[in-house]
């Protein structure tokens, strides 16, 4: 990773729930697999589309998903301890096409 924190944009291509930090790696492959601190932005441009953030069991037509954000919405997680957040363990699905998030991360 070469800057900390590191602040990248992703896109998120369908309701397929896509893994983060596969996105992350695809931009930059020295991408650690966890943080500290993760923050995810939903690109205010994304008009009426939702993003939703979940584990590997993500499915938005059936509700199982942990947060929903709009455009213009952020969500952050802080780590209790050193880099806790397991960015793999992320998955983001969009009741929309290519929408853009913005992710912020921060590790020790």
């Amino acid at each position: 990773m070469r800057a900390n924190p590191r602040y990248l944009a992703v896109t998120i291509p369908s309701s397929t729930p896509v893994n983060l930090w596969t996105l992350l790696r695809a931009i930059d492959a020295d991408t650690p697999r966890v943080a500290e601190y993760m923050q995810l932005e939903v690109d205010s441009a994304a008009m009426a589309a939702l993003i939703y953030i979940g584990n590997s069991d993500l499915d938005i037509a059936t509700d199982v998903w942990g947060v929903k954000l709009q455009a213009g919405q952020a969500h952050e997680i802080q780590g209790m301890a050193s880099n806790l957040i397991q960015l793999d363990q992320i998955f983001l699905a969009t009741d929309g096409a290519d929408v853009l998030v913005g992710v912020a991360i921060i590790t020790r």
